[in-house]
């Protein structure tokens, strides 16, 4: 716990340090309400397969109508998602602490099945962020709700097809730390779907991982810190980046906030996440997200 306050303090030290040091135009201030909004989204949808980008794509697009507005107030948006992701990464370490320890300990030399999952989740994670970076660009054209509720649509077609699966094939891995590393590089091939936003990273790496004979619960695991290591990156990648502008979409205590909305609330989705999937499969979320990308293409 000491080591995590310690790096927010750091966190926002340098932050304000480095944009009072530049000589960029203030963006504008994304009211708290909206903020608080964006941060109970983030939380549910980051840990459930519907695709927390589109949604918040979507919510961008409802609170601000970002299309019609200004450069500012969309770097503004996009800068505090840098902001509540961190709190969605602290769930990601808090609830998968045991596997971090191991992987930690793999990478140390100290547990030769925890260095295996740490190799195998660097795999996975090559191609997505490689293709990441070089059409990063390109692929925010496609930020947009059409795109989105595409992305949605494609997702619960694929949910249906993977239950299906599921009753006719039986899991042929006891254990996730057994997996092999061609499974690993096919699951995190398919990540890169996830890169049209309205997809799911999450539900991209599930598919992969009951594609190669994991059952749902060890697939959603290794998606997590598969997205624990993906999400962590990224969001260092475009935290360095902006960070002349980073607190300047928000004053610190919105940021905080967000922060911690987004903490609060997806440590409750996930938990009852886990408890669902006991006697449940993802049709539920199928059908959820065919309605919204109805909903949508209808609007």
């Amino acid at each position: 716990m000491r080591r995590i306050t310690l790096f927010f303090l750091f966190f926002s030290i340098a932050t304000r340090t480095y944009a009072a040091g530049t000589d960029t135009e203030p963006t504008e201030k994304i009211p708290l309400f909206q903020a608080v909004t964006l941060g109970v989204i983030q939380g549910i949808t980051e840990f459930l397969p519907v695709s927390s980008t589109g949604h918040m794509i979507i919510a961008n697009e409802c609170f601000f109508h970002t299309s019609k507005q200004s450069k500012t107030l969309q770097a503004a948006l996009n800068n505090y998602m840098v902001c509540i992701n961190f709190g969605t990464l602290l769930v990601l370490l808090l609830f998968f602490r045991k596997d971090i320890r191991r992987i930690l300990n793999g990478l140390c030399g100290k547990d030769t099945k925890g260095f295996k999952l740490a190799f195998n989740l660097g795999i996975a994670f090559i191609p997505a962020g490689i293709l990441g970076l070089l059409t990063n660009k390109t692929l925010e054209r496609f930020y947009t709700p059409t795109c989105v509720a595409t992305g949605l649509v494609l997702g619960s077609v694929c949910i249906f097809l993977m239950e299906n699966f599921r009753k006719t094939h039986q899991s042929c891995c006891d254990d996730l730390y057994d997996l092999s590393v061609a499974k690993a590089l096919f699951i995190g091939l398919l990540q890169t779907v996830a890169l049209w936003p309205g997809f799911s990273r999450l539900l991209s790496t599930v598919l992969g991982g009951i594609w190669v004979g994991l059952t749902l619960t060890q697939a959603l695991r290794f998606s997590f810190l598969l997205g624990l290591l993906t999400t962590a990156l990224a969001t260092t990648y475009k935290f360095l980046k902006h960070s002349d502008v980073l607190l300047q979409a928000t004053d610190g205590v919105t940021a905080w906030i967000g922060i911690a909305v987004s903490f609060g609330v997806g440590i409750a989705v996930i938990s009852l996440l886990f408890r669902f999937l006991k006697n449940n499969g993802l049709r539920i979320f199928a059908w959820y997200r065919l309605a919204l990308g109805a909903l949508i293409l209808c609007l």
